[in-house]
């Protein structure tokens, strides 16, 4: 964030600047004399030069730009200096996140979204390429009325791709008095170190990631016969439990919520996430190395999958599989639901599948599991917020997860006006219950059809 008036102040004191250069977390960009002019026009993206010649010649067509939608060139990316490129598709300055390539140099380098890196190329292959950024900073009219429209063309080199939807892991490092070969980092929530995790390492450093939040950890690091003292750090206890699975989009943990009464949702028993497989194929997005993660290190169990399994002109969303891409040891669950932005609750062809959902989840075994769409936005975002509501969770915690997705590569923004006039609506102005969850746990039972003993069932398990 920026305060603006501090910009204005800076620049109108500084006349003989030309042109302004402005880096943040949404957005490069650049400016004429007025830092300001252009905040809601057109940013074209793309890895070739040509193609941002099409998209201007495009966009210079335009007499009125009301409600206008480009036809864009396959391999340029659209969008404005206000929003950056918004959808998780923008540049970058959070560094901390990088996940490939390197931080800039100069200001002819730049950082960039995995969302972006996907969307004009391949986040593994787009390292080392000149990226081609041009932006409107001027536009007026002809004497037959035509827009015409000034533009003015940057390239960068990228130099590094962030997923700005991982959580930030963290080093500890130590330090021997003689030379180590191997050594064991023991980690474990309590002080006696018991149900421990061992670490064989080599180096006298461990990165930890998707660490609890609210939790104090305890551990110690063993060499030949010594052993450290037993250390202890603590997480903060804010905000959501985000998870770094880096071929897996989106994907958080519902646990660490705080509830009413005093209690919390529990961590480590239910997750949601983005698809593990591609749309309309069965071509696995999840590697090895995450599978191992999700089933070992998460103990995954259930793979519950919200996409729609009906075919559709020729095409089947969850490419017509019938396990989970995790493994034949993880129960695939179809739970299929319609969205095409209407209330996902209400829709009749989804009232069958959501009695399904929510009775699968009152069952102790099941558990630990992940439910996903595509995205991981609108109906896992309804399942998420209908969970949470069950359990007790403040609208506002619940309204931040459900933003929460924007900063994942997703198409299409979550807005707050969405969960207001779909599923909190739907539960708040219903009659049956003084609160949020005696509405919810009514209305699943009423007009959903889930026995009371599995919502009474899920209640038990999730909180602590």
């Amino acid at each position: 964030s920026i305060f603006c008036s501090i910009i204005d102040e800076y620049t109108t004191l500084n006349k003989n600047f030309d042109t302004y250069y402005f880096a943040s977390d949404f957005g490069y960009a650049s400016f004429g004399s007025n830092i300001f002019s252009g905040f809601s026009r057109n940013v074209f993206v793309s890895l070739e030069e040509s193609l941002i010649d099409v998209a201007i010649d495009a966009d210079t067509q335009i007499r009125d730009e009301t409600n206008i939608e480009l036809k864009l060139p396959k391999g340029v990316v659209q969008g404005n200096y206000l929003m950056s490129l918004s959808n998780g598709v923008k540049f970058s300055t959070n560094f901390s996140k990088l996940i490939a390539g390197r931080k800039p140099s100069n200001i002819n380098e730049i950082v960039i979204s995995k969302g972006l890196a996907d969307q004009i190329g391949k986040s593994s292959e787009i390292i080392g390429k000149y990226m081609e950024i041009s932006g409107e900073i001027e536009e007026s009219y002809d004497s037959d009325g035509l827009l015409i429209k000034d533009y003015n063309r940057t390239k960068l080199l990228v130099v590094g791709v962030v997923d700005e939807s991982k959580s930030i892991s963290l080093t500890i490092s130590w330090s021997w008095e003689y030379e180590v070969e191997e050594q064991s980092f023991i980690l474990s929530e309590n002080e006696e170190l018991n149900n421990a995790k061992t670490y064989v390492l080599s180096e006298n450093s461990i990165e930890l990631s998707n660490l609890k939040i609210g939790m104090t950890y305890y551990f110690k690091i063993t060499a030949n016969k010594d052993e450290s003292d037993i250390y202890s750090f603590s997480t903060r206890d804010l905000g959501l439990r985000n998870m770094n699975v880096a071929t897996l989009s989106n994907i958080r943990d519902l646990g660490g919520i705080h509830l009413d009464n005093n209690k919390r949702i529990k961590q480590g028993m239910i997750y949601r996430s983005a698809e593990m497989n591609e749309t309309y194929t069965q071509d696995t997005l999840v590697s090895e190395a995450d599978i191992n993660l999700l089933t070992n290190e998460f103990g995954i169990k259930s793979d519950i999958d919200l996409r729609n399994n009906v075919e559709v002109k020729d095409k089947i969303e969850t490419g017509g599989i019938t396990s989970s891409p995790l493994g034949e040891n993880v129960n695939y669950v179809p739970c299929p639901m319609l969205f095409g932005g209407q209330n996902i609750l209400t829709r009749s062809e989804n009232q069958e599948s959501i009695k399904d959902f929510f009775t699968y989840l009152g069952e102790e075994s099941h558990y630990p599991m992940v439910f996903h769409c595509a995205q991981g936005k609108d109906r896992t975002g309804c399942m998420a917020y209908i969970i949470e509501a069950l359990l007790g969770a403040d609208i506002d915690i619940m309204m931040r997860d459900y933003l929460f997705t924007n900063f994942s590569d997703v198409n299409g923004v979550c807005k707050p006006e969405d969960v207001n006039v779909r599923y909190g609506e739907t539960l708040d102005l219903y009659e049956q219950g003084e609160t949020l969850k005696e509405k919810t746990y009514n209305y699943l039972v009423n007009e959903i059809g889930v026995e009371s003993q599995y919502l009474d069932n899920i209640i038990s398990l999730l909180t602590e």
